[in-house]
């Protein structure tokens, strides 16, 4: 959440024309998703060792930023 809290600041920092539709569900998604989605690889990296509280936090921060490199390293349009 923490990740999507300083999204939602740097978007209150655009000029209007450039803000995102936050009316649009579209939007929000993320919202749910990454949670969900740290919280699945937390329990699963963390489900057989031990682990403190920085250390779940920063795989649950982690967890969207790596997902949105794997986005951007995706080619582009359809395979040859």
């Amino acid at each position: 959440m923490v990740i999507q809290l300083l999204n939602l600041m740097e978007a209150a920092t655009l000029e209007p024309a450039k803000r995102p539709n936050f009316k649009d569900f579209v939007y929000w998604l993320p919202y749910i998703i990454h949670p969900i989605l740290a919280a699945i690889i937390g329990w699963a990296y963390f489900d057989h060792v031990s682990y403190n509280n920085l250390s779940a936090l920063q795989i649950g921060a982690c967890v969207p930023l790596f997902i949105k490199q794997i986005i951007n390293v995706l080619p582009k349009g359809k395979p040859a």
